[in-house]
């Protein structure tokens, strides 16, 4: 059953399609607002992280080869391969605001229409901040913002959902 004002069978998404009238008043999302997931700071932290842990498994592997069989390095591979795939998606993750909702790729893709958002706020310190954003459904999802164009655009965010709004 439709929403009462919306046609059956019409998405959420298509009654806001050729509306000039931005989601957020004061925030124009003519043209999408998207940057970098992570942060330069946070990237640098991550790549030093890597970079320790690898200089770490190396002392370990040199002094633990005689004693580990031909399985235990697979492991240790694969391990090392989801790291540092993890790693690659970190780096290339982003974060999309436009006129649809929320946007963020990575690890694990998520996305928002903005009349999913029930509440939003803005967490974390420095170079880590991010919005979170809950449903009227029991999710929250967590995005980044990289660019001070993105955390702007969170902090208008924030402060247009920060009361809990009927479901």
């Amino acid at each position: 059953m439709s929403p009462p004002g919306r046609p059956k069978g019409e998405s959420p998404s298509a009654q806001r399609e050729g509306s000039p009238v931005s989601p957020l008043p004061g925030l124009d999302l003519s043209q999408p607002i998207s940057g970098p997931a992570y942060s330069r700071g946070y990237r640098i932290g991550a790549s030093v992280v890597l970079v320790l842990i690898a200089v770490q498994a190396w002392r370990a592997w040199d002094e633990m080869a005689p004693l580990l069989n031909a399985q235990a390095g697979w492991v240790l591979g694969a391990g090392a391969a989801v790291l540092i795939g993890s790693y690659a998606l970190l780096l290339r993750s982003t974060t999309v605001i436009d006129a649809t909702g929320l946007q963020q790729t990575g690890l694990i893709d998520k996305k928002i229409a903005w009349n999913e958002i029930r509440q939003a706020r803005l967490r974390g310190l420095g170079f880590a901040r991010r919005l979170v954003v809950s449903t009227g459904y029991g999710k929250f999802r967590a995005f980044y913002g990289g660019t001070p164009q993105l955390q702007a655009a969170f902090a208008a965010i924030a402060a247009r959902h920060a009361q809990v709004r009927p479901i």
